[in-house]
């Protein structure tokens, strides 16, 4: 008989001690949705009415403030776009040099952006005025984005702004005059 360890007993114990702390987790949090927070009218309230009473407030205090938001996404327009952040404008001088001499926008965001979605190749994805996804940098975008003088295809850019410089690039656009509205490929 083998009186060697399995090689993955260290990770199969591993994990039931996790499995057994997660369930110790959800059990306490069970118990405190069960247990009376409060009382109205000598009656006990359990924790479970006040998360769901802190939730729906939330809710309706969100979509109160997000009101006059929502009227102001124009559903007409949409663009796919990329974008390249960079923390200094000679950055996104040197990024934009490099896409205008041929590379690949995804290969150099990849390889200088400092956003989030750079990894990604910059893909913001399908967008629409007026929408809250790049929080300070949305106006500059849109202001960019939409505008017919704004090319499909060319790289536009640096802007600045709080997260750094920004280069765009609009691969496609809809509801927009402008001479070309798809890149050509």
């Amino acid at each position: 008989k083998n009186s060697h360890a399995h090689p993955f007993a260290a990770m199969e114990s591993a994990m039931h001690s996790a499995m057994a702390v997660w369930r110790q987790a959800a059990e306490a949090y069970v118990d405190f949705l069960k247990a009376p927070m409060f009382t109205v009218g000598g009656l006990p309230v359990p924790g479970v009415i006040l998360l769901l009473i802190v939730m729906l407030c939330g809710n309706v205090l969100y979509q109160f403030l997000r009101k006059g938001e929502t009227s102001k996404v124009d559903d007409s327009k949409t663009v796919e776009a990329r974008q390249i952040v960079t923390k200094a404008e000679k950055d996104a001088l040197a990024a934009k040099k490099r896409v205008k001499a041929g590379e690949e926008f995804r290969k150099v965001a990849k390889e200088v952006s400092t956003s989030p979605e750079g990894q990604l190749g910059g893909v913001l994805g399908t967008m629409k005025p007026g929408m809250k996804l790049l929080g300070e940098a949305n106006a500059l975008f849109d202001q960019v984005a939409y505008d017919p003088k704004t090319k499909v295809g060319e790289v536009v850019g640096p802007f600045e702004s709080k997260f750094g410089w920004h280069l765009f690039l609009i691969e496609k656009r809809t509801g927009v005059d402008s001479v070309t509205d798809k890149k050509d490929q």
